[in-house]
Formats: structure tokens, sequence, C-alpha cells
């Protein structure tokens, strides 16, 4: 293992983290949006499931049939941006899994464990971040795969209602204790403090991107 190189590395994995949380949020907003969209197309798609159930004449019929197969087609499009929404988030759990595995084969070595990436923050406090965050990450995101596995499911509006406050509510990656500590990392961590840092190697700023990337 080169040493200088995994410095290097947890430099920009703090970097990367950064925007990954920017991307993140932006992905739940607008899975959010779609979300209330693909809700109200289902709530219509079960009222007029309900008119042809009750019947009419073959030219209402035929009308409703119509609407039908319309909003069947516009939600289909919505799912589908909803699974490229969810590929998003994969990825982005799969990173962050994949930054925690290095930095912890790293930190066996003492050189890197007692190795400050920023001014006030050692590789043992990011260690310990990334523990935190993988986890809220992994279980946010099996909370959001149950939701897109289940979307051509759902029979009812209390169906409906379940999947678009289960996207909604990220009780895991959110509230207070998630946003406090992920403020306190960008405190430490903030430019100036890693520029200031005396340890950071030198051409740690020519690399703009982690192997988890």
């Amino acid at each position: 293992m080169n040493v200088d190189e995994s410095k290097q590395e947890l430099f920009h994995m703090v970097v990367h983290i950064k925007i990954d949380f920017e991307v993140w949020h932006h992905n739940m907003l607008k899975g959010r949006d779609v979300m209330r969209q693909i809700s109200t197309v289902q709530m219509k798609i079960f009222e007029n499931e309900e008119r042809l159930i009750n019947g009419g004449s073959a030219f209402f019929l035929r009308l409703v049939d119509r609407r039908l197969r319309d909003m069947y087609q516009r939600r289909d499009i919505l799912i589908d941006m909803m699974k490229d929404l969810f590929e998003a988030l994969r990825r982005h759990n799969a990173s962050t899994q994949c930054m925690l595995s290095r930095v912890r084969m790293w930190h066996d070595d003492e050189l890197i464990r007692d190795h400050y990436i920023a001014l006030n923050f050692s590789t043992t406090q990011f260690l310990e971040f990334l523990e935190f965050l993988a986890s809220r990450y992994e279980a946010e995101y099996e909370v959001k795969e149950v939701v897109v596995l289940n979307l051509h499911r759902m029979r009812n509006a209390h169906d409906v209602d379940i999947l678009e406050s289960c996207w909604r509510d990220c009780i895991h990656a959110g509230g207070e204790e998630f946003q406090g500590r992920f403020q306190e990392f960008f405190l430490a961590t903030t430019r100036r403090n890693m520029m200031r840092n005396k340890e950071q190697p030198i051409n740690s700023r020519l690399r703009s991107s982690t192997s988890c990337n």
C-alpha cells in the first residue's frame, strides 16, 4: 500500500462525499415530485377502472378505456423515471460502501490512522463518520427499493399513500441527527481547513476522483 496515495484518496473521498450529498438530496426531491405525479395518475386510474366495472354505454366504455390506456402509459413513464432515480441511489450507496471498506482497510496502518485529512479532522474521525453515513444510506436505500418494486402493485388509495410517504419521509438519511452529523462534517472539512493541513500531500489537488467512483 502506498501511504501517500492513500492519503490523497482520503482527501478526495471527503470532497466526493460532499458532492454526493448534494446529488442524493436532489434525487430525493426529484423523486418526491415524480411520486406525487404517480399518485395523482394512479388515483385517476382507480377512478376510471371503477367506471368500467359500473358499466355504461358502448361509447362511454370506449372513452374510459382510451383514457385508461393513456393513463397507464403516463404512469409507466413516471415509474421508469423512478427506476432511473433509484439506480442513481444504488450507485451512490455502493460508492459509499466502497469508501467505507477502503478506509477501514487503511485504518490498520498507523501512518494513515494518525493522519489528519483536515486541520482538526483525522482518518479515525472520518472512519467513524463513514460508518454512520454508510449505515444510514444503506437503510434508506432499502426503503426506497421497496417503494420502486411496488409501484406496479398498487391496489388502492392506501397503497398509494404508503408508497408516497415512504419515499417522501427519509427517516434514515434525514432528520435532525443525520443533518447534524453532516453539518459537523462540513464544518470540520471546509476548504480552508483542508488546505491549511500541513500533512496533506502536495499533489492531492491533482486528482479529481476516488477508486470508488
